[in-house]
């Protein structure tokens, strides 16, 4: 989550073509890993009793995102008399960054609910 944040400063400042490149490499590597590796850090979490569930959950949240945060940040951009990407872009890095501050609590917390052994 962290390198998902950071990648989005090369985008944010103003670049040539190798940084978007490099850009798009970062960004989608991140979510490749996040993607591939979702399953098993939940299933460490919550156990294997109801992982199916929790994917679903995990899963429809994104979907929901996506479906509101996207005609959000338009609206901001319209709105922002520049007409510039930049508003959007902060908007999600910090947005990528405050998931990981959500996230670190849970990696150390005493007496997780799942971790299921099979």
């Amino acid at each position: 989550m962290l390198m998902l944040g950071l990648s989005y400063v090369l985008w944010l400042r103003p670049g040539s073509y190798r940084s978007l490149v490099v850009f798009a490499f970062s960004v989608g590597t991140c979510y490749g890993g996040a993607v591939a590796l979702s399953p098993s850090v939940l299933a460490e979490f919550f156990g294997i009793h109801d992982l199916g569930f929790v994917l679903r959950m995990l899963w429809t949240s994104c979907g929901f995102g996506t479906l509101v945060g996207l005609p959000l940040v338009g609206a901001i951009i319209i709105i922002d008399h520049t007409r510039s990407y930049q508003t959007g872009v902060a908007i999600t890095m910090f947005a990528a960054i405050a998931a990981l501050a959500i996230l670190l609590p849970l990696r150390s917390a005493p007496g997780r609910a799942g971790a299921h052994r099979v």
